[in-house]
């Protein structure tokens, strides 16, 4: 009889999805990526961890190195950033490490599949001052604000049923300041949408799966309304992560997020994908929600310019 401390379970999928808020430059760096959180001082919020109670990211004292941290015990997959929805840039060689305008890098290895959210679409002559610099030479389709890294992981029970894993976040020390939180169970219908099954509907159950998932958050973007200054404020960013990686492309219109999104990865929730300016109305939602038995409705999505930067190839 095996071990039940290391009883696998084989019918279980396990997902990590983390979550990419806002100006995030994404550098593909063979079996990793890079993610540069450029520095915008007070316009910004820059956080990491479990949704709503995240941890801050400080920021960098004069002299001192960015906030640095990577992500072990998760399966390395083949996912590449696909730029017909993302600004792509090619990179010459490595980036300066004395570059002073980055608060974080944090190292993500590659994922099995990205998805997008709070996008919008591009007008491929008037959106960018050049194209040449694009993987590919061309613009993106659309841009998005949101782009969510999906990670499978191994796991298995201890003698207390309960699920063991080695997922986290270690800082430049090698110490864990996120470790994975208790996974959710999420049963979906075996086809190809992955539709969750609710709580309340009877199944066949050789008609559905089992995931455990668990999600990572990582922002940086503004917490408030920018109102008239948002458009400005969004040329501003994206110039901030072209100068780090070396381009010269300058946005000359913010793309508008135009609420065209695929479905939610099962098991995230639809106020995870809100902007942080819009959370305190996301979250009353969902509390009337849970405590009338009643579905949200009006939670998930966003306005406006999408929070985005260049990424690096």
């Amino acid at each position: 009889m095996a071990d039940k401390e290391h009883t696998p379970q084989p019918d279980i999928e396990f997902r990590l999805y983390v979550v990419l808020h806002g100006l995030i430059c994404l550098v593909d760096d063979g079996d990793q990526f890079i993610a540069y959180l450029p520095e915008l001082q007070n316009q910004h919020k820059y956080l990491y961890g479990d949704w709503l109670v995240e941890d801050e990211i400080p920021p960098r004292a004069p002299g001192q190195e960015p906030f640095t941290a990577e992500l072990h015990g998760v399966y390395c997959g083949k996912a590449h950033l696909n730029p017909d929805e993302n600004p792509v840039m090619k990179i010459a060689g490595y980036l300066p490490d004395t570059y002073t305008d980055i608060r974080a890098q944090i190292t993500l290895p590659r994922p099995r599949c990205i998805h997008h959210f709070l996008c919008g679409e591009v007008d491929a002559v008037n959106t960018f001052s050049r194209v040449d610099e694009f993987v590919g030479g061309k613009a993106p389709k659309r841009v998005c604000a949101i782009r969510i890294f999906e990670y499978s992981f191994p796991s298995h029970l201890d003698e207390n049923d309960d699920d063991i894993n080695n997922v986290r976040l270690e800082g430049v020390d090698g110490t864990a300041i996120w470790t994975c939180p208790d996974l959710a169970e999420v049963i979906i219908e075996n086809d190809d949408d992955e539709t969750p099954v609710g709580a309340m509907r009877r199944v066949s159950m050789d008609k559905t799966r089992t995931l455990k998932v668990a999600v990572l958050h990582i922002f940086n973007e503004p917490d408030h309304d920018l109102k008239q200054g948002s458009e400005k404020h969004n040329i501003d960013e994206f110039a901030l992560t072209t100068r780090f990686l070396g381009a010269k492309t300058q946005l000359r219109h913010a793309a508008l997020i135009d609420g065209d999104d695929s479905d939610l990865p099962p098991g995230l929730l639809e106020g995870e994908v809100d902007p942080l300016s819009v959370r305190h109305q996301t979250v009353l939602l969902l509390l009337l929600a849970n405590r009338t038995g009643v579905p949200a409705e009006g939670v998930g999505g966003g306005s406006g310019p999408a929070c985005m930067g260049a990424n690096g190839q």
